[in-house]
């Protein structure tokens, strides 16, 4: 008897684990519920997995983001991006404050009848314009200027605190020319020069620095696709032209005044050429180092 009822219950658990792979077989969904409960998934959730083992950072060798030279992050900040729309800005205002001035300051670089009559409109309003004048150029100048540095290599130097002391430094470096400029002339008896090479300056900078101004915008932004281009190198070339272009018409506006005067070309070498050689030079050394 013993015999036959273990035989019995082993034919009856073998049955019962045939009709149960079957119908697991046939069957899927409850056999997922058994795999895959929602139970389990949940539970998952909510496991915190201690790692009971420490592993160090693996460095590959053959991975280009680690490789410096592979790596190339873009040079561009919002706050340049702000500077640019601030120039802009003050472009519009004084196309619409100044309208006549605009389209006289630029005649002007080319026609010294045009030139004539802009000093001529000599006022509350020709005052104001020249001011908002200047200042687009020295924006767009210490624009340059920064673009220079950066592309030099000086990247920390990349920041809005950096552009700032450039403006007042290139504030100060025209206040100061247009100071000593005056004075000399006032010994030499040339005012009315003087104030003529003024709006000279001004008109030229004006002119050519919204001529630079695209691309000074465009070398900023595009660091990764001007790889392979010297953009310090050009930048500075840009400005070189930009000041030999300003001494060119400087000297020939003060030839159509004064002619071949001493005083004149004592005047013109020792206070225009020099200052603008000397920054020339200092933006070259800064290049090269």
């Amino acid at each position: 008897m013993p015999l036959a009822s273990s035989a019995q219950g082993d034919s009856n658990r073998t049955s019962r684990d045939t009709n149960r792979g079957y119908f697991r077989k046939h069957v899927a969904f409850v056999d997922s519920l058994v795999t895959d409960s929602l139970r389990s998934i949940l539970r998952e959730r909510f496991i915190i997995h201690v790692p009971q083992k420490y592993s160090g950072k693996k460095y590959d060798p053959f991975d280009p983001y680690n490789q410096e030279i592979y790596v190339r992050r873009g040079l561009g900040k919002f706050w340049f991006f702000l500077i640019s729309l601030g120039v802009i800005g003050l472009v519009l205002y004084f196309r619409s404050a100044f309208p006549n001035q605009l389209v006289l300051r630029v005649r002007s670089l080319f026609n010294g009848y045009y030139f004539r009559e802009l000093i001529s409109e000599f006022g509350i309003s020709f005052t104001s314009g020249s001011v908002v004048a200047a200042v687009i150029s020295t924006l767009i100048l210490a624009q340059a200027i920064v673009v220079i540095v950066v592309y030099s290599g000086y990247v920390n130097l990349n920041t809005l605190i950096f552009y700032v002391l450039v403006v007042l430094l290139v504030v100060i470096w025209k206040a100061l020319l247009y100071f000593v400029q005056r004075l000399q002339a006032y010994v030499l008896d040339l005012g009315e020069v003087s104030r003529n090479q003024t709006q000279r300056q001004i008109n030229i900078d004006f002119g050519i620095g919204l001529i630079l101004f695209p691309l000074i915008v465009l070398s900023y932004f595009n660091s990764s696709r001007l790889a392979n281009v010297d953009v310090a190198l050009v930048m500075v070339i840009a400005v070189t032209v930009w000041f030999s272009l300003r001494l060119i018409l400087e000297f020939m506006g003060l030839f159509r005044e004064s002619g071949f005067s001493l005083s004149g070309i004592l005047y013109f070498c020792g206070f225009e050429i020099l200052p603008n050689a000397l920054l020339l030079t200092a933006l070259f050394r800064l290049y090269q180092s």
